[in-house]
Formats: C-alpha cells, sequence, structure tokens
C-alpha cells in the first residue's frame, strides 16, 4: 500500500484486528501514519474486561496444540467464556428490535456473520491466549515479534481508540493502559453509545445505525484532519 499510495496508509482494525493493528503499529511505526482502534483490547491486567477474567478461568485452554480450531468451537469457546457478550444480549436485542424492520435486518446480517466464522491456527490462539490474556506482555512492554520488543512507547503517529460502554470484550479499562503507555498527546479515546439492533454489542462500532449517523463522521473528521 505505501508503495502504491506513495505514502504510509493509515492502519485500522476492529476487535483481534485491532489489537493486531496495535502490535504491528508497535513494532513498525514508520510504516503508517495513523492508529483507528476500534474495540480493540489493548490491555489484558487483572480487571481489564470480564472476558479477560473469564477466559483466565478456563486454564489450561481446551484447544489442539497444532492445526486448526474450527470457527463454530471459536463461537461456542466464546459462550462459554462470556455468555453476558455473546447469548443474553442476543437475546435481548431481538425483543427491542422486532418492531423495527430495518433493525430486525440488521440484527439477522449480525448473526449469518457470526455463524460464519471462520477457523484459526491454534498456535495463534494459544500465543494470544498465553501471551496477552494471561501474561499482558503488550502492555507491559514485553511482547517479543521476530526478536523485535512491541513498545507502546514506540507509536509515533495519532491514534483513535473507539470504545462502545456495552462491550465486555473491550471495555474502556481494556484501552486506557496502553493509550497511557504510548505517552502522546496525540492518543485519543472515544465512547460510542449503547444502541439496539446490533446483536452483539461487541461490533456495534461497526454496524449499529447511531454509529453510522453519529460514530463515523467523528472517526472520519478525525482522520481527515491527520491525513
Amino acid at each position: 500500500m505505501r508503495a502504491r499510495e506513495g505514502a504510509p496508509p493509515l492502519l485500522l482494525g476492529h476487535s483481534l484486528g485491532g489489537t493486531l493493528a496495535g502490535i504491528f503499529a508497535c513494532l513498525h511505526p514508520k510504516h503508517i501514519r495513523g492508529l483507528v482502534l476500534l474495540g480493540a483490547p489493548l490491555s489484558f491486567g487483572p480487571g481489564s474486561s470480564a472476558f479477560r477474567e473469564s477466559l483466565v478461568a478456563l486454564y489450561p485452554l481446551p484447544a489442539p496444540d497444532h492445526g486448526w480450531i474450527p470457527g463454530s468451537a471459536l463461537s461456542q469457546l466464546s459462550a462459554l467464556a462470556s455468555p453476558e457478550s455473546f447469548i443474553w444480549p442476543r437475546m435481548t436485542d431481538a425483543l427491542l428490535a422486532w418492531q423495527d424492520i430495518n433493525v430486525t435486518l440488521v440484527r439477522t446480517m449480525v448473526e449469518q456473520w457470526a455463524l460464519d466464522e471462520v477457523g484459526f491456527p491454534a498456535p495463534l490462539a494459544r500465543e494470544i491466549w498465553q501471551w496477552l490474556y494471561l501474561e499482558d506482555r503488550l502492555c507491559r512492554g514485553c511482547l517479543r515479534v521476530n526478536s523485535v520488543t512491541a513498545e507502546p512507547a514506540n507509536i509515533a503517529v495519532p491514534t483513535l481508540a473507539v470504545v462502545n460502554k456495552n462491550d465486555k470484550i473491550a471495555p474502556r479499562a481494556s484501552v486506557v493502559p496502553f493509550l497511557e503507555r504510548i505517552g502522546r498527546q496525540d492518543a485519543h479515546l472515544f465512547e460510542h453509545t449503547a444502541e439496539a439492533g446490533i446483536g452483539l454489542p461487541h461490533v456495534a462500532v461497526l454496524v449499529g445505525p447511531q454509529a453510522l449517523t453519529k460514530l463515523w463522521p467523528v472517526i472520519g473528521s478525525w482522520i481527515d484532519s491527520r491525513a
């Protein structure tokens, strides 16, 4: 992308994609011009999120050491670790959305997306679980990838993190310590309000009707002012 555009790209990521984007920014800050993190957990210390506490309680991780973990198994593991994130909100949301056909359509598409969960390399799953959720290596500045340390203080680009108030997977407490480690004045947090019709609170920042009209104009303005 940098070669094609003639300039470093802006990097955005949601959820685990945002976590990986944050790791990349720590490792290669000169390869990007900005970082947008959407519902992305970055700090995994005790009490950072209910999802983190549930995953730690599952020790040892019920997953193979090699090969791939099927998407259906990932969905079941997530539901087991955090029913308050993956089961109960979907039921409540269905009741709140049934009278609005447009909201119901969005919720149905979210359900289809969730059922189409792709497989995951088992070794990567174990590294994420061990190095991030158990040991919090990223936020502590001791995660090493290919002999390079991913230190949050290395991030030298404008950074915007967006969280949803109802998200149990990536709440405010799982993001703020990472932003504080960046140590830049241009590292900001924006909190999106909760809304119905999205099935899973974790994806509200991507598919919520209010996110479209209220959140993304803010993100767009932030990007434009730093492009």
